[in-house]
């Protein structure tokens, strides 16, 4: 597959509304702080792929068309972009032996509950162990797993399906039972209306911004390989936009993986799950999978949302060797390596600068601190003559600022000062590049 990343004059502009970060802070899922979250906001109409993989290089992320991207130095909870450059990566020990428990699982070796897991398979004699030297062939195992053997004997079958981004009932009802058993939400709290808002709505929008096809006729993972079990999706899907990679146990829907796929990457977005089969840690697994999925699609990181250093759930991200931070203020990844570690926990309550690790060689425990960063200091400048350049969608029509505010004239001047502010606060925080190429919407 292609890795062109190029961005044609054919495919529809991105289109942006600035939201702002708002007076006051929100309620942090980490911390459970009510008002201490703080984050700049924006609602996407439509994006590029090409603009998102920028957005996400500058520490963007998404919950359905709303992208949002934390402020560093004022938020209660650093959160830090983190992504595994598949190149770099070697499964641990804990990672194969992941692996190997759900194949001992599908062969009817193992069972929770069990005492021994070691207990022969009915059906087929103990597996030899590799030598000690054999180098962990990720794709095979994950390919193996997913693949039915060829004599039919064992157990359990576990497949995976790839299809856009869509809701059903029966996601539906899985993704309730996910977050009312792991997370707690009340029995009312759900409907299929705030899933489709948070998990299926998105303004990567499938094809209508980049029509590009991608035949996934060879990939297990996307479920349309010959030797796998096809279920629903077609072999020619778009390139790139939001999808869902459906995990299946015996024919019954136990997981579901939200993903974007962009020209560099895969990123993941949720996993949920069937809490009835936690036992075989498909939150693990499933991360495990996609990077594979990533190889199939020729793509070479895994975005795995973000990192806080101090969030237990959060510690399985940094167990991917190879893994990289982005650093908060001169936006360049940083392997996550014993030095790197050693500033986070040196972090003035979270937040730590460590591009000197690589730009510098530097040996410093401490980077800047919040205090030593200000408030500006992780943006960049836009000049007055690059904000009249900027595009903003009016009344139907496109623009730059600079006509737009000649054309409102006097009467119009306080208007016009007000949608060049917040353009301009939402362009500090993207790439020129990308800024020149979007459409702004007013957020009137």
């Amino acid at each position: 597959m292609d890795n062109d990343s190029s961005r044609s004059s054919l495919v529809r502009p991105s289109m942006l509304s600035p939201l702002g970060e708002g007076e006051d802070g929100h309620a942090c899922g980490y911390c459970k702080s009510e008002t201490s979250s703080r984050s700049y906001g924006a609602w996407a109409y439509r994006l590029r792929h090409a603009d998102y993989m920028a957005m996400m290089d500058r520490g963007w992320r998404r919950s359905g068309a709303y992208l949002y991207k934390p402020n560093m130095t004022h938020t209660c909870c650093p959160q830090y972009a983190i992504r595994l450059p598949l190149a770099a990566f070697t499964p641990s020990k804990q990672h194969r032996a992941l692996i190997n428990k759900s194949r001992r699982y599908l062969d009817g070796e193992w069972g929770p509950g069990a005492v021994d897991s070691s207990t022969a398979s009915k059906h087929q004699p103990k597996k030899k162990k590799p030598a000690e030297n054999t180098r962990f062939d990720l794709r095979a195992a994950i390919t193996d797993l997913l693949t039915v053997s060829a004599d039919g004997k064992q157990d359990h079958v576990l497949t995976t399906t790839l299809e856009p981004a869509s809701s059903t009932p029966e996601k539906f009802a899985l993704y309730d039972r996910y977050q009312q058993a792991i997370h707690g939400d009340a029995p009312a709290k759900n409907t299929p209306k705030s899933f489709g808002r948070f998990l299926v709505d998105s303004p990567l929008s499938n094809g209508p911004c980049d029509p590009a096809i991608c035949d996934r006729s060879g990939s297990v993972v996307a479920g349309q390989s010959p030797s796998s079990p096809r279920q629903r999706g077609s072999s020619s899907m778009p390139r790139y936009g939001s999808f869902h990679l459906q995990y299946r146990l015996d024919g019954k829907l136990v997981g579901v993986s939200v993903i974007d796929i962009a020209p560099q990457c895969v990123s993941s977005v949720y996993f949920f799950y069937d809490p009835d089969v936690q036992f075989l840690g498909l939150g693990k697994l499933s991360a495990l999978v996609e990077m594979v999925l990533a190889m199939d699609e020729g793509v070479p990181h895994l975005y795995l949302g973000y990192f806080i250093p101090e969030c237990v759930k959060m510690e399985y991200k940094a167990q991917f060797h190879g893994s990289q931070l982005l650093d908060p203020v001169a936006y360049t990844w940083v392997g996550l390596d014993d030095r790197l570690r050693e500033r986070l926990h040196a972090a003035d309550a979270g937040f730590t600068t460590f591009a000197d690790l690589v730009e510098t060689g530097s040996t410093a425990t401490c980077g800047r601190t919040r205090a030593q960063v200000p408030d500006d200091g992780m943006f960049r400048q836009v000049s007055a003559t690059e904000a009249d350049s900027l595009l903003i969608h009016v009344e139907g029509s496109v623009m730059p600022f600079g006509v737009l505010a000649d054309a409102l004239g006097e009467d119009g001047a306080e208007y016009a000062a007000s949608v060049r502010s917040d353009v301009v606060e939402c362009a500090k925080r993207l790439d020129e590049q990308t800024c020149q190429e979007m459409v702004f919407v007013p957020n009137d």
